[in-house]
């Protein structure tokens, strides 16, 4: 009985190790966002024993705190999606537009099972003008399209997006 107890304690403390270095990197975002809009898928590929493929646009708009400023944000993006054995890898480039002068790039990737409705995404940020220039950092997103698309059009979805940055700028 001793030992299952052991058994049972250690593995909370590593429980709660492994989760620590999660919390401290949550802690450490310092751009914030919540976005809605719209996927569209413009072409797919499916060749006989080839993986599927298919690739698009998203543009999302919404609320961004960064650095404990309040933002609104319009994001253009691309992307691609490749499917095989019933993995989806999303592969994508954005711009994210906070007026003329300040526009944040990033890209970013994420591994699902596919079919799926929402993902996590590690992003890349690659730099940008204005306040954004020169910016480096690294993040994540999530992104949800709750599998809602256009009754008119079935290659255009509804879409959800959180994202967390750490940005640093020089």
């Amino acid at each position: 009985m001793n030992s299952l107890r052991m058994i049972v304690i250690l593995h909370v403390f590593f429980l709660i190790w492994v989760s620590l270095p999660v919390y401290a990197e949550d802690v450490n975002y310092n751009f914030e966002g919540n976005a809605n809009g719209i996927f569209k898928i413009q072409s797919m590929m499916l060749i006989d024993e080839m993986p599927a493929q298919f690739n698009g646009m998203v543009n999302i708009s919404g609320d961004v705190d960064y650095n404990g400023n309040k933002l609104k944000s319009v994001v253009s993006c691309i992307y691609s999606v490749v499917i095989q054995d019933g993995i989806g890898v999303y592969r994508g480039t954005c711009r994210e537009y906070f007026n003329e002068d300040d526009v944040l790039y990033t890209s970013m990737v994420s591994k699902y099972n596919f079919p799926t409705n929402s993902a996590e995404s590690e992003v890349i940020v690659l730099g940008g003008s204005g306040m954004f220039e020169d910016a480096t950092g690294k993040g994540v997103n999530t992104w949800n399209s709750a599998g809602i698309t256009d009754p008119n059009y079935s290659d255009i979805g509804y879409l959800k997006v959180n994202t967390k940055l750490k940005i640093n700028v020089d």
